[in-house]
């Protein structure tokens, strides 16, 4: 077995080595919470497009046209607010992330309701 970090500590008197594999590390709370913050913060950076929403809501573009996107009564609420919907130039939509998720959040119950009945009231 290869060998990576070694830790020593003097416990009641007594000398205690532990030998941890290769790869692996012991760390602290802090730094676990740190390491969570920061992939939290990254997956909310930048815009959401179609490949990241099929992904992260295990749906398919078509879905999301007809149960959200062209939904009127949510089109009032999303264009401008956190979704940039296709135009001249831009294909599909783009969402911004931690307003495109409070969204999902707060309509998830009518958008599934709407899904079952087959989408677009």
């Amino acid at each position: 077995m290869l060998l990576g970090t070694k830790i020593e500590a003097n416990v009641n008197g007594m000398a205690l080595m532990i030998q941890l594999p290769t790869g692996l590390h012991v760390v602290d709370d802090e730094y676990v919470a740190e390491h969570d913050t920061a992939l939290a913060r990254a997956d909310m950076a930048g815009w959401w497009t179609m490949p990241e929403l099929v992904k992260r809501y295990h749906q398919n573009p078509t879905w999301f046209a007809d149960n959200v996107f062209q939904v009127p009564r949510f089109m009032k609420v999303l264009r401008g607010q956190c979704v940039m919907y296709p135009r001249e130039g831009v294909k599909g939509y783009t969402c911004e992330p931690e307003a495109f998720g409070e969204f999902m959040k707060k309509w998830f119950p009518e958008i599934a309701q709407n899904a079952v009945k087959g989408g677009k009231s």
